[in-house]
């Protein structure tokens, strides 16, 4: 954290000329600009979402035709997946899903 310096005060009075009182007001103000970028990345979200984007890395298209009959043919996950050009854990999940 940026405000390793900072000290408790002894009374609850600081003065904004102290150290103290300078350290508190810094983090104040970076925890402000947080919010405000928080609030921010949110909108934008919100924006995005009403417009009907889709958010995310879009969905790799793979044959589940061809993953299911070399699955029923005995293959093995990971040798599916080597076939196909994914990974074990996709080909897992595509079959769970029904191919």
């Amino acid at each position: 954290m940026l405000i390793t310096g900072c000290r408790e005060p002894k009374s609850l009075g600081a003065r904004i000329e102290s150290p103290y009182g300078r350290c508190s007001q810094a983090a104040l103000r970076r925890r402000a600009v947080l919010e405000v970028i928080q609030e921010r990345v949110r909108a934008g979200l919100r924006n995005a979402k009403l417009k009907g984007t889709t958010l995310g890395r879009p969905r790799r298209v793979v044959s589940g035709d061809q993953m299911v009959r070399l699955r029923e043919q005995g293959a093995s996950f990971r040798e599916i997946a080597k076939a196909v050009g994914v990974s074990p854990g996709t080909v897992r999940t595509r079959l769970r899903q029904g191919g």
